[in-house]
């Protein structure tokens, strides 16, 4: 998993990020763990979480950068030592991961969501400054903004590796919901088919951003 962090030293420099990666033998030993068992963490969002968005264009909004954690979240035996106990609204567009959140964090971000489904996101602090977010590719999925990242890359991790699928959605109270699902998968060779067996969930909640820019 990638965890991205970040230092903050004079204020005119800008954050320089220093990506924390659990390499493909930390990554395969800690979540191979759970495979194979009963999904870890959160099965099911919280009620009052559930999606009420039919379409993606319904999640654009200006949302918190920082997310709660679902209280299920913590039945996960590595809930503290890999995934923090807040969600990164940015880690996730960037990195299709939950992760640490920059210091100092923003404060916002936007999500624009086009006619084709294919969001953009913005960042701001709390001046109402803009801040650059390099998001990975998302695309709309059953009314809901998805997005893969594997967990351990490698050119030979070809035919089993992990990854986490994230999918965003808005609930009943205009909130922004995040949904963290790391998964098993395995591609079969002998019918050309793909398996992908979850192992572990985590829900986050980012509530309307309410200050400038909202």
């Amino acid at each position: 998993m990638a965890i991205l962090l970040h230092m903050s030293g004079h204020p005119h420099t800008p954050r320089l990020p220093v990506a924390v990666t659990l390499a493909a033998v930390a990554a395969g030993t800690l979540l191979t763990a759970c495979a194979h068992t009963a999904i870890q963490g959160a099965a099911t969002p919280p009620d009052t979480w559930v999606s009420s968005s039919s379409a993606c264009e319904q999640i654009a909004g200006t949302y918190s950068e920082l997310g709660v954690a679902a209280p299920a979240n913590s039945t996960a035996w590595l809930y503290m030592v890999v995934w923090p106990n807040i969600g990164s609204l940015v880690s996730f567009a960037e990195r299709g991961m939950n992760g640490v959140p920059a210091f100092p964090p923003r404060a916002s971000v936007r999500i624009d969501v086009d006619a084709s489904g294919r969001p953009t996101f913005r960042a701001f602090d709390t001046a109402g400054n803009e801040e650059s977010v390099k998001a990975r590719e998302w695309w709309c999925e059953g009314g809901a903004l998805v997005t893969r990242a594997p967990l351990n890359p490698s050119r030979y991790a070809k035919e089993h590796y992990q990854e986490s699928m994230t999918r965003l959605w808005r609930a009943s109270d205009g909130a922004l919901i995040a949904e963290e699902t790391f998964r098993e998968v395995r591609r079969h060779w002998l019918d050309s088919s793909t398996s992908h067996e979850p192992f572990a969930r985590f829900y986050f909640r980012f509530p309307v951003y309410t200050g400038r820019n909202s």
